[in-house]
């Protein structure tokens, strides 16, 4: 309890500290920016660092995501499988889609590796691929679906269900496009996706009841990287198409410009205007904005307890040392043009001991928050009783600790008896002396003046 009093001292110290060292960055002065028209009727443009939110057009509107359903799909299979696993399709995988949608042909019992299903759900939108991934992992669709939800709701989606794991139209199977941000961002954390999201083409061999695919991305900025909806000189990391005649068309889009890859979502739209849209909001994003790290001139410092520790009250131990640390590469996104006084930080106390965290440092801009990040500490334990040695200067003080009062008091008063009996004897001993010199004396002067 003391270590956490400590701690909470210390906070409204570092709370006046960090506010005050906020680094000062070189103003820039750009053209105003204004933001694209777009005809998708919801839209979001997210960095895929960060997590911020860019640009939002009606980012929380709920919509139907057709085919965008397989991000979670696929991410699900590279969270819950190896790339070597052997997926064997049921006749209810292979035939049970909807007729003349999205799909590579596949027969009942044939059979694919996980990573085969990957592309064939990535690139050519494979819905009975979908089906037997789902069936796969957890034994239907229904149960995968619930998979589906769960995991969403861990990644922050709050406006979205799914139904089914490949997008086919339900009423009741719905997200937004700020909550597909949220999955593509998660997903673009694995290698494997974005090998498969960003292949141009793949070709699945021969199977056990069918020759060799060739696949093909439909996206058409990878499918045609020089094309008309080429995005040059920036690069496109993933990609993904979505049309059902209820969703309209919808495209997921990453792409990197330097050291920032942002994410734009756009649903609702009409046929290759989702390519222009996109188009035009990376432009506008990755103009407007730039990475910044707020916390690198923040200084920390080692903080000590001087009180006596409680594990002996006997022995002055060590001080206990607290040193803390904050993430200097801790990075958010800001207006290139941004008027860095109005970059601010706020600490925010909460004690974690099994994590180590002190508090949080929220970073504010025009007094919105932009990102967070933890304050850590590490603490040195006093030594053990047994190891512990008292300082030189205290070992009287110490000795005399232990004895209890009752004791030391008849202990004092039997060292001042013995020093009295002491000073008696030696009393005593000199008188007798004394009066045996006066007699000799006596004695002797009498005998000299008889003679």
């Amino acid at each position: 309890m003391k270590k956490i009093k400590l701690l909470l001292t210390y906070i409204l110290v570092l709370t006046t500290f960090f506010t005050s060292v906020v680094p000062v960055y070189a103003k820039q002065q750009n053209k105003e920016l204004k933001e694209p028209k777009i005809s998708a009727k919801t839209a979001v443009v997210m960095d895929a660092q960060t997590g911020q939110v860019l640009y939002n057009k009606k980012m929380n509107k709920i919509k139907y995501p057709a085919s965008l359903t397989k991000l979670m799909t696929v991410l699900l299979a590279i969270e819950n499988c190896e790339l070597n696993e052997k997926v064997k399709f049921s006749v209810e995988a292979a035939y049970g889609i909807e007729p003349g949608s999205s799909s590579i042909g596949i027969m009942p019992n044939e059979i694919l590796t996980v990573e085969q299903c990957l592309y064939g759900m990535m690139l050519e939108s494979a819905n009975e691929v979908c089906s037997a991934i789902a069936e796969h992992i957890s034994g239907s669709v229904e149960e995968f679906a619930e998979l589906m939800n769960k995991r969403a709701e861990e990644l922050g989606c709050k406006n979205t269900h799914f139904t089914n794991a490949n997008g086919l139209h339900n009423d009741n199977h719905y997200t937004t496009a700020y909550d597909l941000a949220l999955i593509l961002k998660q997903a673009l954390s694995y290698p494997e996706f974005r090998k498969v999201a960003s292949t141009r083409n793949s070709r699945i061999p021969k199977t056990n009841l069918n020759p060799a695919r060739e696949l093909w991305n439909h996206h058409k900025m990878i499918k045609y990287p020089s094309g008309t909806y080429s995005i040059a000189p920036l690069t496109v990391t993933s990609g993904k198409t979505a049309y059902t005649t209820k969703a309209k068309t919808c495209l997921s889009t990453s792409a990197t410009n330097g050291d920032m890859e942002l994410i734009c979502i756009v649903m609702d739209d009409a046929g290759v205007a989702v390519y222009t849209d996109t188009k035009a909001l990376f432009e506008y994003a990755f103009e407007k904005y730039e990475h910044a790290y707020p916390l690198q001139s923040y200084e920390t410092m080692p903080t000590e307890d001087t009180n006596l520790i409680a594990h002996n009250f006997f022995l002055l131990l060590d001080p206990d040392r607290i040193d803390l640390s904050v993430n200097k590469d801790y990075m958010v996104t800001i207006p290139k043009d941004a008027d860095m006084s109005e970059l601010t930080t706020v600490v925010t106390k909460s004690i974690d001991e099994q994590t180590k965290t002190l508090g949080t440092i929220d970073i504010l801009y025009q007094n919105q928050k932009i990102g967070s990040t933890s304050i850590d500490y590490k603490d040195f334990m006093a030594p053990p009783i047994t190891v512990a040695k008292p300082k030189t200067e205290d070992n009287f003080r110490t000795i005399v600790d232990k004895i209890p009062k009752r004791i030391l008091i008849m202990g004092i008063a039997f060292v001042i008896f013995f020093i009295l009996f002491i000073f008696f004897i030696f009393y005593w001993n000199l008188s007798r002396k004394r009066r045996s010199l006066r007699f000799y004396n006596k004695k002797y002067i009498k005998k000299k003046h008889f003679d």
